[in-house]
């Protein structure tokens, strides 16, 4: 009968520490599976039609319980996340993870945790014709939401239009061209043409400029190119 007692109560002990230690864990990372996304069924680019193509997304938790190394564990929380499009017309994701296209372009799918730090996010891709497609590509654009930012961390988001060889209507290849900045110091910009200012403001008139390209394989076998300029502008404009 000791013997039972003994048993039930270790037992017992095992079970506090275990609840102890899951209500102490705290999130500390995200995985989303799989890294990226390509919805190819509408190539080529920008002819999007419905379809019934779905892809589903799967949020890995790595959880740290505070007691040392070794003490890590990961935890599937594809329904305990928050999940959002950046983008809704281009893709849109169910509160399971469940992404379905809805226009051709380029996304960002994000995967948070609650009103908490802790997120993470992925690319997905629309019938979005390959660089290699767009060798008969006649002309390039770069359009700027705003060339004027003052303060550091503030962003403007760039597009890129191409018009093609035998074509006249112009399209959003904002996410299919190579991006990139003159000085990284003042602005950079990300692979989907979002520029964030760097640089403070100035406090002596206008600040320093950087030049965003877009660049992209012309008809003639070279390099197409197009460029806008971002001005970092004066601290009195605040």
């Amino acid at each position: 009968m000791a013997g039972r007692v003994l048993t039930f109560c270790c037992v017992l002990v095992l079970l506090a520490l275990v609840v102890s230690c899951s209500q102490n864990a705290q999130l500390s990372s995200i995985e989303i599976t799989p890294g990226s996304v390509t919805f190819d069924e509408n190539v080529p680019c920008c002819d999007f039609e419905p379809t019934n193509a779905t892809a589903q997304l799967t949020a890995i938790g790595t959880y740290e319980n505070g007691k040392g190394s070794g003490s890590t564990y990961t935890k599937d929380i594809t329904n305990q996340v928050d999940w959002s499009s950046s983008l809704p017309t281009v893709a849109s994701v169910t509160p399971g993870g469940l992404v379905s296209p809805t226009g051709c372009g380029t996304d960002v799918v994000k995967a948070q945790a609650g009103a908490g730090g802790v997120f993470a996010d992925i690319q997905i891709q629309v019938c979005m014709m390959p660089m290699s497609g767009m060798s008969s590509l006649g002309s390039l654009k770069v359009l700027a939401g705003s060339q004027a930012l003052n303060n550091r961390g503030d962003k403007s988001q760039f597009k890129a239009f191409g018009t093609y060889v035998n074509g006249n209507a112009a399209r959003d290849l904002t996410g299919q061209v190579k991006w990139s900045t003159s000085d990284a110091r003042v602005a950079t910009v990300s692979s989907t043409g979002l520029v964030t200012l760097i640089a403070s403001c100035s406090n002596i008139g206008s600040g320093p400029e950087a030049v965003i390209t877009a660049s992209a394989p012309a008809s003639s076998g070279s390099s197409l190119t197009a460029t806008s300029t971002i001005k970092v502008g004066s601290c009195s404009a605040n």
